[in-house]
Formats: structure tokens, C-alpha cells, sequence
């Protein structure tokens, strides 16, 4: 890095210029000394966005429209119609009922998924920890439904499986913060 006062050649993990003590960096005021390589090699790590990133967001919000919202319109459309002669008129009521229950559960827990979907692509640490949770979370889930339909909770485990492992490597990590 060159001075940009004295036009000295400086190396780059200088944070003051060697011959007249100019700041090289924005930071320079706050920092004495060099950065050691160490350092340098941490910062342009960190730079790169890991590639379990948007995949875990894509994951997040395609879970929000599919699982929440998608099943809110289904708990909609599934509602008992009213009979001709009006006698299901209980049913129908009791349906209504149902799509209140479904949607006052699943739409805020929609709009949760999509606020983690957004922590996860800005880089917030309790974004790390919501993933971690809702991994296990999915996988409890999956466990406890197993008998019901093997093949698919298998599937459904060896996703979640693979998807808290990418998750939960060092890289990932530290890029958030938390590890």
C-alpha cells in the first residue's frame, strides 16, 4: 500500500505509513502497529459468504410459502361446503372454526421463517441459532410422525440431516459469529 502523503511504498498489513506515521486505513487512528497475517487471512475468509448461506435462506422461505402459508390456503379450501338443504350446517360452522385455528398458527409461523430467511442472508448471529433450532425442531418433528409414512420421514430426516451438517460446519460458524 502506498502513503498517501509521503507516496512511500508500505506493506499491506501496515495500518501507518513506516517513514511519516500517516493512517493507511480508515481505522488507522484506533489501531497501533500492524496486523498480523493471521488476522488478514481471518478478515478475507470472512468476506466470502459459504455457500450453506442462501441455500439455508431458500430453505427457510420455501419452507414459510409451502409449509405455513400453503397450508393455511389448504386448511381454507378444505372447509365443508354448505348443503343445499342446509342440514351440515354444524360441520360447516366447525370448519370455519378450523381455518381460524390453522391460520392463527401457521401464518405467523410462516412470517417467522421468512424474518429468519432474511437474518440468514444479513449475517445475524440469532439467525445461526433459529436455523440450528428449527433443524432440530424438524427433525424431532420427523421422529415422532415416523410411522405414519417411513419412506417420506426418512427422506425427510436424511435432508435435515445432510442440511445440519452443512449448517453446522466451522466456516459457517464463524462467518455468523458464534462459533
Amino acid at each position: 500500500m502506498r502513503c498517501p502523503h509521503c507516496e512511500l511504498p508500505n506493506d499491506d498489513e501496515t495500518a501507518y505509513c513506516i517513514s511519516c506515521g500517516t493512517p493507511l486505513t480508515a481505522y488507522g487512528g484506533q489501531v497501533q502497529g500492524s496486523v498480523s497475517a493471521e488476522t488478514l487471512a481471518k478478515a478475507r475468509e470472512l468476506a466470502v459468504r459459504p455457500q450453506a448461506v442462501p441455500v439455508m435462506a431458500a430453505l427457510d422461505a420455501l419452507v414459510a410459502l409451502f409449509w405455513a402459508f400453503g397450508g393455511a390456503i389448504r386448511a381454507f379450501t378444505a372447509r365443508p361446503d354448505l348443503a343445499a338443504d342446509n342440514l351440515n350446517y354444524v360441520g360447516h360452522a366447525f370448519g370455519a372454526v378450523n381455518v381460524a385455528l390453522v391460520a392463527g398458527f401457521l401464518v405467523p409461523a410462516g412470517v417467522a421463517l421468512l424474518v429468519v430467511a432474511w437474518g440468514v442472508l444479513t449475517q445475524r448471529s440469532w439467525a445461526w441459532t433459529a436455523n440450528a433450532g428449527i433443524l432440530g425442531l424438524t427433525a424431532l418433528w420427523t421422529l415422532i410422525r415416523f410411522g405414519s409414512a417411513p419412506f417420506l420421514s426418512f427422506v425427510k430426516l436424511a435432508a435435515c440431516g445432510a442440511a445440519a451438517w452443512a449448517w453446522m460446519q466451522p466456516r459457517v460458524r464463524s462467518w455468523y459469529g458464534t462459533g
